[in-house]
C-alpha cells in the first residue's frame, strides 16, 4: 500500500482561480502523482514529470480547459515540489 500525500496547484484562468488536487503515491522506489480537477481524474505523472496516463477528453472540456502548456506547468510544479517537504492535506 502506498504512502499518500495530498497537495494542490492553483492557476488563474480569466477571472477565476482553478485548483488542481494532486495525490502523491509513494511506493518506495516509485512515486506517482494523480492530478484531479474537482472529482475528475486528469493525469498520472511520474516523479520525473512524464505523463503516464491521461484523460485529455475531460481535461480539454470546460471548465477545466487544460492545454499542453498548463500540463507542463503542473508537471514542473510537481518536480520542484520533490525538494520541498509537502504538507499533508486530509481533504
Amino acid at each position: 500500500m502506498p504512502h499518500l500525500q495530498f497537495f494542490s496547484y492553483q492557476r488563474k484562468k480569466g477571472n477565476t482561480l482553478q485548483e488542481f488536487k494532486i495525490k502523491k503515491k509513494d511506493y518506495g522506489e516509485m512515486i506517482l502523482y494523480d492530478i484531479f480537477y474537482e472529482d475528475t481524474f486528469l493525469f498520472t505523472v511520474s516523479q520525473e514529470g512524464k505523463v503516464l496516463l491521461s484523460n485529455w477528453e475531460d481535461a480539454r472540456k470546460e471548465p477545466v480547459a487544460v492545454d499542453e502548456n498548463t500540463l507542463h506547468d503542473i508537471s514542473h510544479f510537481i518536480v520542484t515540489q520533490q525538494s520541498v517537504p509537502l504538507q499533508q492535506d486530509h481533504s
